[in-house]
């Protein structure tokens, strides 16, 4: 496991950066979108509303046809086999 660097603008912030990166890590993405928009702000210190733009949410078939263009089916397989046993 490697740690990151958390880079937030406000240092009193970093839980609930934390938190989002957490909801994330337990494969929780109900909320992906509006979470992505508070990690902009955390990390940015701007308010940027992501209406009209073409973040979303992603469905499965999406993300794995993502995952073979850009790692092959090696990293399909690595994929499957995680979320599968429930690593991620």
């Amino acid at each position: 496991f490697r740690q990151v660097q958390l880079n937030v603008i406000n240092n009193d912030e970093r839980p609930k950066y934390e938190s989002i990166l957490n909801k994330w890590y337990d494969g929780e993405f109900e909320s992906v979108v509006k979470d992505f928009e508070e990690i902009h702000y955390l990390r940015s210190g701007k308010k940027q509303s992501m209406e009209g733009s073409k973040l979303a949410k992603k469905t499965d078939s999406d993300e794995k046809e993502f995952i073979l263009h850009f790692f092959g089916q090696e990293g399909l397989d690595i994929h499957n086999k995680e979320w599968k046993q429930g690593e991620l």
